[in-house]
């Protein structure tokens, strides 16, 4: 449950952590299988024939994915023009057309006064977290954790330069010794503690999870420690062939002692 004295902000943590890009247009997606939005074969058709397009391409990551797959597979893409101009972005005429058809239409009939940016700019994602992408621009990976309500508190690492949807919460810090101490059972106390928590789920954000905690000084121990777990449950989740949320299950399982599982459990320990 919430606590009213939560602490407060350590400036040391300010600008590290952040949620994820709020796009708010299912047309700026590329996916197959949902009829709502564009295809990936069309998709690298346009590549094959607008080059310049490709770099306006990015993977989308959602929390979903981050929880359930084994080993990360790009499934969707999406259109991202930044905050170029309107003749600036039309003239990749290719993916304008996508948007102008699936996005504009949405945007279109929202109240300027109350979405001047939605209406006047509705080429333009929501909100960009323009200083998100600021601290990870020169990260080689990034630390994610899903923002919904999850039974166990996961961080994980997904590739850089990608676009990091609203259900994540995405860290600056890229190295295994911050790894480990997000990972720690000592920092879930710290957020089942200050966290929002909805029954026996937790729900992180940065504000009362993160900009608060006072980590430690790190160190080559924590390192190896972060980086023996990570590449342990990394090997573990492609040779059980389960994401994240399945594997928590049951390495929270009392019944569950096979030899992958105990040496996790170990290695969380550590």
């Amino acid at each position: 449950a919430d606590v009213e004295d939560t602490p407060p902000p350590l400036a040391s943590n300010i600008q590290k952590s952040f949620q994820g890009t709020i796009t708010l247009g299912m047309g700026f997606t590329f996916q197959d299988g949902n009829p709502s939005v564009t295809s990936i074969s069309e998709m690298n058709d346009i590549i094959l024939q607008e080059p310049s397009s490709k770099d306006l391409i990015k993977i989308y990551i959602g929390g979903d994915q981050v929880n359930n797959q084994a080993v990360f597979t790009p499934e969707r893409y999406t259109i991202d023009f930044g905050e170029m101009s309107e003749s600036e972005a039309s003239s990749h005429r290719s993916l304008w057309k996508i948007v102008k058809s699936k996005v504009y239409p949405e945007r279109a009939i929202l109240d300027a006064v109350a979405y001047p940016r939605r209406v006047h700019e509705w080429w333009k994602f929501c909100h960009p977290a323009a200083s998100l992408y600021a601290a990870i621009e020169k990260n080689s990976r990034v630390l994610v954790a899903n923002c919904k309500a999850a039974k166990f508190l996961t961080f994980s690492f997904v590739p850089a330069g990608c676009v990091y949807a609203q259900t994540l919460y995405v860290f600056a810090d890229e190295t295994h010794e911050h790894f480990c101490v997000m990972q720690s059972r000592i920092h879930e106390v710290w957020v089942r503690i200050f966290g929002t928590s909805m029954e026996d789920r937790l729900t992180y954000t940065g504000r009362k999870c993160y900009e608060n905690f006072p980590f430690p000084e790190f160190s080559e121990p924590l390192r190896n420690a972060g980086r023996l777990y990570d590449e342990a449950r990394s090997r573990t989740m492609k040779s059980t062939g389960l994401g994240l949320t399945p594997l928590g299950n049951r390495i929270n399982s009392k019944e569950d002692n096979s030899d992958e599982i105990i040496n996790l459990r170990k290695l969380q320990a550590a």
